[in-house]
């Protein structure tokens, strides 16, 4: 399955995890809000799934361990979608995140 998004924020592992509460709160909407058309498109029946995450920049790209908070927002917003039931191990094995340089700041999400 590959479900292809704009990136809402940019936001480093960095930044993301010193933030206050609510500010990481609006990020975690802010992704949710981008993922909610895939509700319903898409049905997963075989756990567990390894998910990769390619993530493009236009300029400023960051490097793949920076990229990881965002994977998480990810995450997390497939689970609000109901895309995955959880993300303990028993539903996601593992994950693959890369980052290279695009035509615009956008994320491929692969789920197999």
């Amino acid at each position: 399955m590959k479900i292809e998004i704009p990136i809402p924020k940019k936001v480093s592992t960095n930044v993301g995890i010193r933030q206050h509460w609510r500010k990481r709160k609006e990020q975690v909407d802010l992704y949710n809000n981008y993922l909610l058309p895939e509700k319903n498109k898409h049905k997963l029946k075989d756990f567990p799934v390894e998910i990769t995450y390619i993530f493009r920049f236009k300029k400023n790209w960051l490097d793949c361990s920076n990229c990881t908070y965002m994977a998480k927002l990810i995450e997390d917003a497939l689970i609000g979608i109901g895309l995955l039931p959880d993300d303990n191990p028993e539903y996601v094995a593992g994950q693959h995140i890369y980052s290279t340089k695009g035509d615009e700041d956008m994320v491929e999400i692969h789920i197999n």
